[in-house]
């Protein structure tokens, strides 16, 4: 997955991750391919919502944050961002969201890259 990011072109401003190990080694490996230092925070962690990634993202006034969390997490949030409906994320998955501002109904899915995928693209 981290290999599909870059071969894509993705480029966040940060990359930040929950503290728990299994996401901060997920975080670092990103972290390698995307050529950008990972930095765990305890907002992150499970159980956080769209209150906890509004704080992330203001402390650093940026506009293209990859966020590493946990599930059922980020799936709740990504539905709720875009204003409804089921969305799943499964281990690795990674979506791409457009905002306006960090809250309910506030953004737009641009993509879901599930981990089937980035293997048949090589």
């Amino acid at each position: 997955m981290a290999r599909a990011l870059s071969r894509a072109g993705v480029q966040p401003q940060a990359l930040v991750s929950s503290p728990l190990i299994r996401a901060r080694q997920t975080g670092e490996i990103i972290s390698q391919a995307l050529r950008l230092p990972v930095e765990a925070d305890e907002a992150l962690r499970p159980g956080c919502g769209l209150s906890e990634v509004e704080a992330v993202v203001a402390r650093g006034s940026l506009d293209r944050v990859l966020l590493v969390g946990h599930e059922p997490d980020l799936s709740a949030m990504i539905g709720q961002l875009i204003g409804g409906g089921r969305v799943r994320l499964q281990t690795s998955a990674v979506a791409r969201l457009e905002l306006s501002a960090v809250g309910p109904g506030q953004g737009a899915l641009v993509w879901l890259l599930t981990p089937a995928l980035a293997r048949a693209w090589g």
